[in-house]
């Protein structure tokens, strides 16, 4: 079989050659059509998730770009610590107009791990996203880290902070 196949190539190798030149022509002109129109997004209008976003962003100006996450460990009970929720304010400040949510807005035992000692804040910037947007993080560490007793520690990660942090090396 694979002796009668290459027979047939060689007898008509100028066709297959010239099938093979078009088909590549034609590859690089549907590549070119195909990415005018490829939707780079994970956001679908239509799907309720999408949805849901947009009624998000309309309402509270937030809900666009990723959340980072400020996270605080202590050597005690973070809930019981009055200086975490000083720090978290102090952040929150620096991220204006940003939506914020932990333990001590909420209550929840979901921002606390179950030795207590580690609880986070999530903060939804405003706005949409650009190329050329920063999270904030910088100034979100800075912020939350001043005036922080000593066995406290405060870090600041999520997507955008993470991409920032590999880009500057």
């Amino acid at each position: 079989m694979l002796a009668r196949l290459a027979h047939l190539t060689a007898r008509h190798r100028k066709a297959i050659i010239f099938a093979w030149i078009a088909f590549t022509i034609f590859g690089g002109f549907a590549a070119g059509q195909v990415s005018e129109r490829w939707l780079q997004s994970f956001s679908v209008p239509g799907y309720s998730a999408y949805e849901a976003n947009q009624r998000t962003f309309d309402r509270f100006g937030t809900g666009e770009r990723p959340p980072s996450v400020v996270v605080f460990q202590t050597k005690g009970d973070a809930t019981k610590s009055e200086a975490i929720p000083a720090a978290m304010e102090r952040a929150r400040k620096a991220s204006p107009d940003a939506r914020t949510s932990s333990y001590f807005s909420t209550g929840s035992d979901a921002y606390v791990s179950k030795d207590r000692r580690t609880t986070f804040m999530e903060v939804y910037p405003a706005g949409a996203p650009q190329f050329a947007t920063k999270s904030g993080a910088e100034a979100m560490l800075k912020a939350a880290a001043a005036g922080l007793p000593a066995g406290t520690t405060v870090h600041v990660t999520g997507l955008d902070p993470i991409m920032e942090a590999n880009e500057s090396g």
